[in-house]
């Protein structure tokens, strides 16, 4: 059992979540939305390398389990709670983040 076992199935989960989200936004079209959820899970991935190697493959069986679930779930259903977390401040400011980075 690993010390802080929760905390990292909830990093896996949103590991998914993120990649799922932006997922959505791809095939949706929305380029903003899919740079925001990729942004974030980069952060994340970055933040977990201050795990160990078994925390970090406990972190990733997390994920692969949290994103065949997320698989299962009707995806006009999950792309709305996508959208609804990505707010309207964040979207201004990836939307000028985004373009920054095309310039």
């Amino acid at each position: 059992m690993l010390p802080n076992q929760e905390a990292l199935k909830a990093i896996g989960d949103t590991l998914a979540n993120y990649d799922k989200c932006q997922e959505l936004a791809e095939s949706e079209g929305d380029s903003v939305m899919a740079y925001y959820y990729q942004d974030i899970k980069q952060t994340t991935l970055t933040e977990n390398s201050a795990y160990n190697d078994v925390e970090r493959a406990y972190i990733n069986s997390e994920y692969e389990k949290g994103t065949l679930l997320l698989s299962k779930i009707n995806s006009a259903g999950l792309y709305q709670l996508c959208l609804h977390r990505f707010d309207s401040v964040s979207r201004q400011y990836y939307e000028a983040k985004l373009n920054s980075a095309k310039g």
